[in-house]
């Protein structure tokens, strides 16, 4: 079951989240393919919500369990492999990974220091 459907900020990505907390990735050109992200928890946990930054190197997910996850996207490696799928019959998968992997952007800052939170009381 479909929980959560938005395009990605180019246009060139369709995010599909499900209530069994799975996200689906969809390269709008090349449908046939789709990257499978799991983070949320099964029983309780509905995507409720895939945002991606405007760079689309990294995607934010929400569930209904309440978790929020922030996960590294290699958006424009994953849609040339896409396109490699889709025209390569002999595609070496374990050489699609290699480049997914090593072509993935630096994370962007988790230090709280760094954080920039409005001030405000606790109700």
């Amino acid at each position: 079951l479909v929980t959560h459907l938005s395009p990605s900020p180019s246009g060139r990505f369709l995010f599909l989240g499900f209530v069994d907390g799975r996200v689906w990735v969809v390269p709008l050109n090349h449908t046939g393919v789709h990257s499978i992200i799991s983070l949320a928890d099964s029983q309780v946990g509905a995507i409720t919500t895939v945002f991606a930054d405007e760079a689309e190197r990294m995607l934010v997910i929400g569930a209904g369990d309440g978790s929020l996850t922030a996960s590294q996207w290699n958006s424009e490696e994953m849609y040339q492999a896409a396109g490699r799928m889709q025209t390569e019959r002999d595609l070496d998968m374990s050489e699609v990974s290699r480049s997914l992997t090593s072509t993935m952007p630096d994370l962007m800052g988790s230090d709280t220091e760094d954080w920039q939170l409005p001030t405000c009381e606790n109700p």
